[in-house]
């Protein structure tokens, strides 16, 4: 049985402290286990300090409600059940809407979808012809990447009635493709009773728009004319677009000025 030793009650293994009037349970040391035994439910308290020992329902009301499941081996949680999931004060993270922009740079990849993020070292490759411009869904990349421009707005004249070269337009590393070529100038000619003449020439060889006017009572009035052509498979290379005029007559003038001709990829 148990005794009182220097003010303890002690008690041998197996022997019990039994607690309510039929035995319902009891505290006893068990040496099999090394372990103390209690054998009915310890309840606990709702926790003021850290010791305390936690009700059921502090845990289903306090912790449950925040968290449906937190696995205790595994640490995780379900993240739709936490609080403050709209709270933006994380700022090392960007959002999927792009409402916070990048503040280092974002690297890309050599594309192979509309959608990727592209290197400066690819948009420089297609642009100087090193690498070959995207063939799927690509008639708007191409056409800025094969766009030349250039203009002579000066006066200028001749008397000569061979064709005199005003503007040249030197277009180098060009793909393969079809292309448009578009021109506006202005022109006037010193006598009422003389032609006068523009053509716009692909490599002083073929020429895509030949431009004659009939004699024109006013010889002060600028006449403007516009016009384009689309050129169908120019061979890759270099290639030169020359605008020319002259005169009809070598005892006339010819004028020429506000020159633009402009030159880009199709497909």
């Amino acid at each position: 049985m148990a005794k009182f030793t220097t003010k303890n009650i002690e008690f041998k293994d197996w022997q019990k402290a039994i607690f309510g009037s039929g035995d319902e349970s009891d505290i006893h040391w068990n040496p099999d286990n090394t372990e103390l035994t209690i054998t009915t439910v310890v309840s606990g308290v709702d926790p003021v300090e850290p010791g305390h020992l936690v009700t059921k329902k502090y845990i289903d009301d306090e912790i449950t409600d925040t968290i449906e499941y937190v696995d205790m081996v595994s640490g995780t949680m379900n993240h739709t059940n936490l609080l403050n999931l709209d709270s933006d004060d994380h700022y090392q993270y960007i959002h999927h809407d792009g409402r916070r922009g990048f503040t280092s740079t974002v690297s890309g990849i050599d594309p192979e979808t509309d959608s990727d993020l592209t290197t400066r070292q690819y948009v420089l490759g297609v642009m100087d012809g090193s690498i070959p411009p995207p063939t799927e869904s690509g008639t708007v990349v191409q056409s800025l990447i094969q766009f030349h421009y250039a203009e002579d707005s000066a006066e200028s004249s001749t008397n000569s009635t061979a064709f005199v070269e005003k503007l040249r337009m030197t277009c180098s590393g060009l793909p393969t493709g079809n292309y448009r070529i578009g021109w506006t100038f202005q022109w006037r000619h010193s006598k009422s009773n003389t032609e006068y003449s523009c053509q716009v020439e692909v490599d002083d060889t073929d020429q895509v728009f030949f431009y004659q006017a009939s004699p024109y009572v006013d010889t002060l009035y600028w006449q403007p004319v516009t016009g384009f052509y689309y050129y169908d498979v120019l061979t890759s290379g270099t290639h030169h677009i020359d605008m020319d005029y002259n005169s009809s007559s070598p005892g006339s003038t010819s004028y020429i000025k506000e020159c633009k001709m402009e030159f880009w990829r199709i497909t």
